[in-house]
């Protein structure tokens, strides 16, 4: 059990790092003198941590690996929310 929960939580920390640096790297581009280098170098950077943390925390059990990327999924909707523009209209169909 603690070992489902810890693979849980990492996966929920890689999604958070991912998707903020995605965010951060989007806002940075705007003013950026080299938008190209710096959205290939963060995609490596924040790609390369995340298969990192996913081949350590699913080490010889799949299933922990499931836990993870659930983690990491949830981590992309938490941190849409906190970076949504006051502006933004959302449409519900």
């Amino acid at each position: 059990m603690p070992h489902i929960l810890l693979a849980f939580i990492t996966g929920a920390a890689l999604g958070a790092l991912f998707f903020f640096g995605l965010w951060v790297t989007v806002k940075n581009m705007i003013t950026s003198k080299m938008p190209a280098v710096l959205s290939t170098v963060s995609f490596f950077l924040r790609t390369g941590i995340t298969l990192l943390g996913f081949y350590y925390v699913s080490f010889k059990k799949p299933e922990l690996l499931i836990v993870c990327l659930i983690g990491f999924i949830l981590a992309r909707v938490v941190v849409k929310r906190f970076t949504r523009s006051k502006n933004t209209r959302t449409y519900e169909a």
